[in-house]
């Protein structure tokens, strides 16, 4: 399988975006790599673990500002993490 990878729609889209998702749930995928359902992102997705709690909220509450766009991305691939 070859690797394919898209940039996520970080805006507020309920359908296609983040809007959906807790606070909790983005702040695992920037600082542990894995989306909702605790599915891992592909690797290329930089982990942030050293980012401070206050850096993580500020992130956080810039992405809640984005309006929504509905923009379906197709779906990344990416061979698994060894």
């Amino acid at each position: 399988m070859g690797t394919s990878v898209y940039p996520a729609n970080l805006t507020s889209d309920l359908d296609t975006g983040i809007g959906a998702w807790k606070d909790e749930d983005v702040e695992r995928a920037i600082r542990q790599g894995f989306g909702l359902a605790f599915v891992p992102l592909c690797s290329q997705m930089q982990r942030y673990d050293k980012m401070t709690d206050d850096e993580v909220i500020a992130i956080i509450a810039f992405l809640r500002t984005l309006p929504p766009v509905r923009s379906a991305i197709p779906k990344s691939s990416c061979p698994p993490i060894k």
